[in-house]
């Protein structure tokens, strides 16, 4: 009893700190050096001198121990070694809201000074200098401000409108606020904020209050959450507040669940992006109650732990995917996105599927079975793309004696037919309206489009000039363009006995 009236009446000693306004030191954020943590204890440490607190560390390597010092529990951290004590008077535990944004919002950003380099600086006026810092001494105009990393804590003056009106996005990631509460202070202050950024911070999610909305709210941003402290069932408490919100970017917090019910979809009407980058998600059936969203049409899942399903039929609203750098080992999910009608743009690279193929290879299996698809890795596919990877694929399908026989050649024989094109316009004469030259030539099939056109001009050959030539492949379908001088020939899917045309205009015709 005597230990814990000790700690109580040492607490309480604390509850008033310069430039802080708590109810209380425990979940305080505070700042050492370069690392942030979480207060979990306050007061005398056994063997030492002084007012001490006991630290949780956002990053673990900065501890020592979990609380346990000396065989005497003083507090519990989640990590082994992700605690420590620091003297109280070592700590930073911040600013306020407004005197962080009038640190980085000063006058002293238009003081008629320009640094050119480290050795010249140029003096100069601004015409009306005075009315531009008496309005951002005051913040007038001011709609979007970046206050990431300046230490601001849990005090909000109640004056933030009067200060900054217009403001309307409102970076706040990587700071020391520890409730819910203080970010719902600052929305109530400033009625016409829509973009809100509060990663990197620890927030208290149990004083979320249900009776207040911020419907101008529209894009919400909580990502990097150290210590994977942050949980889907925490995102869902807050989303009741932001009944219009279009994007929410829930990124790198370690998450391993998420799931929509029909509660959270009625709030959420016009969501139309979803960002879950960086977590560890792994269950499709999780995934798919995102259909219940009934404006939701951007899916970003990249970085996640998500393996293979043959049904993809729950996303069949959504035009654009985003699945890199998962575990997707089977065609048979390729193809089952592939069938999604209204998919526009795909992102799918860095998986397991494509692992024993070159980037150009994977690129065009996937354009064969992505059919719907205009956008593959964030690169548009055109329409000499999708030709030359449907002939890849039938080439693919050959028989593999056939296709070991082709690859075996150390060589492909092309049929070059040459067609001289004048400049004159055509005299009627059908006999002669061009000359046509026929040879063939062996090459390696991994030759560029470049040197192989450098060797048609040689004089043994079409003796044409590279910057004359233009190649076309013959196949079934017409004529693919060999356009790429930097491409090889595989790219194409020429294989042995091709037939190419080579036009060229006739410059002796001139």
């Amino acid at each position: 009893c005597s230990s814990l009236f000790h700690l109580l009446s040492v607490s309480v000693s604390y509850l008033f700190k310069v430039n802080c306004l708590f109810i209380g030191c425990f979940e305080m954020r505070v700042r050492v050096g370069k690392y942030k943590g979480t207060v979990r204890y306050e007061g005398a440490v056994d063997g030492a001198t002084g007012d001490w607190f006991g630290i949780e560390w956002d990053d673990a390597s900065r501890g020592k121990h979990d609380g346990l010092h000396k065989g005497r529990r003083y507090f519990q951290t989640k990590e082994a070694t992700g605690g420590s004590f620091v003297k109280r008077k070592k700590t930073e535990c911040g600013q306020s809201f407004l005197k962080a944004l009038r640190s980085r919002y000063s006058k002293d950003d238009v003081e008629g000074m320009i640094e050119l380099h480290s050795r010249q600086k140029i003096e100069f006026e601004f015409v009306g200098e005075r009315d531009v810092e008496t309005r951002i001494e005051q913040h007038v105009g001011l709609t979007e401000a970046d206050l990431r990393d300046v230490d601001m804590n849990d005090t909000v003056e109640d004056n933030l409108e009067e200060e900054c009106p217009g403001l309307t996005a409102l970076n706040i990631a990587d700071n020391l606020i520890s409730s819910w509460s203080t970010i719902e202070r600052i929305c109530e202050q400033l009625p016409n904020l829509s973009s809100l950024t509060l990663s990197g911070n620890v927030l208290d999610y149990s004083a979320v209050r249900s009776d207040k909305t911020f419907p101008n709210i529209e894009v919400l941003n909580i990502s990097s959450v150290p210590r994977q402290l942050l949980l889907w069932e925490d995102i869902v408490k807050v989303l009741f507040q932001f009944p219009n919100l279009k994007e929410l970017h829930v990124c790198e917090n370690s998450m391993e669940h998420i799931k929509i019910t029909e509660d959270v979809a009625t709030v959420l009407p016009h969501l139309h992006m979803l960002n879950l980058f960086g977590n560890k998600l792994s269950s499709w059936e999780e995934i798919h109650t995102v259909s219940l969203l009934p404006t939701l049409n951007d899916l970003k899942l990249s970085q996640n732990d998500l393996s293979d399903c043959n049904d993809m039929s729950p996303l069949n609203n959504i035009a654009h995917i985003a699945l890199t750098s998962n575990q997707i080992n089977e065609w048979g999910t390729v193809d089952a996105i592939g069938r999604l009608s209204t998919l526009k743009s795909l992102r799918i690279g860095k998986n397991p599927v494509g692992g024993v193929y070159t980037d150009a290879v994977y690129r065009k299996l996937c354009i064969h079975r992505l059919p719907g698809v205009a956008v593959l890795n964030g690169s548009r596919i055109t329409k000499t793309e999708r030709e030359i990877a449907e002939r890849y694929f039938v080439e693919k399908s050959k028989p593999q004696q056939q296709r070991e026989d082709i690859l075996s050649a150390s060589l492909i024989e092309l049929n070059i037919r040459v067609v001289e094109s004048d400049n004159k316009e055509n005299d009627g004469d059908d006999d002669d309206d061009s000359a046509k030259k026929v040879f063939s030539v062996k090459v390696p099939p991994r030759i560029t489009i470049g040197k192989l056109k450098r060797l048609l001009q040689s004089k043994h050959m079409a003796a044409v000039p590279v910057t004359s030539q233009s190649l076309t492949v013959i196949d079934e379908c017409g004529g693919i363009p060999l356009d790429d001088n930097l491409r090889e020939l595989m790219y194409y899917s020429v294989t042995d006995g091709s037939d190419v045309v080579l036009n060229t205009v006739n410059t002796s015709s001139k």
